[in-house]
């Protein structure tokens, strides 16, 4: 991505990055330039990285993609269970050793606490 305008255009198209760190792009001018997550990325787009590393491995171990999207990866409709038609075959253990539990992977965050004005800061420590 040239960010200076020259009097003469580029007749090639180069593919920028180092060691092995690419970038390519669906509509021209929709990746940033000079920063990974900037605060309004082009057209609108959801920045997320995504990173398949560990945290402790050494920096230049360190593998990660950035994305950009027009709809973010966490925005998706609730869950629904799966009914089969044939209970059996979700069945993988005895009736007597089934837990009856219910894992719901929908999103979740807690809600921040209530703003009380007549408490000081140290007060407010629990």
């Amino acid at each position: 991505m040239l960010v200076t305008a020259f009097s003469v255009s580029e007749k090639y198209i180069y593919q920028n990055g180092f060691q092995s760190y690419h970038e390519t792009e669906a509509i021209p001018g929709a990746l940033p330039i000079a920063a990974n997550s900037p605060q309004r990325p082009p057209y609108g787009l959801y920045a997320e990285k995504l990173s398949g590393t560990a945290f402790t491995a050494p920096q230049h171990e360190n593998l990660q993609s950035w994305l950009y999207r027009i709809i973010p990866a966490a925005a998706h409709s609730d869950f629904a269970p799966y009914v089969p038609h044939n209970a059996a075959v979700l069945a993988t253990t005895p009736d007597s050793a089934q837990v009856k539990l219910q894992q719901i992977p929908n999103q979740l965050r807690w809600d921040p606490f209530d703003f009380d004005m007549s408490t000081t800061w140290i007060e407010s420590l629990n």
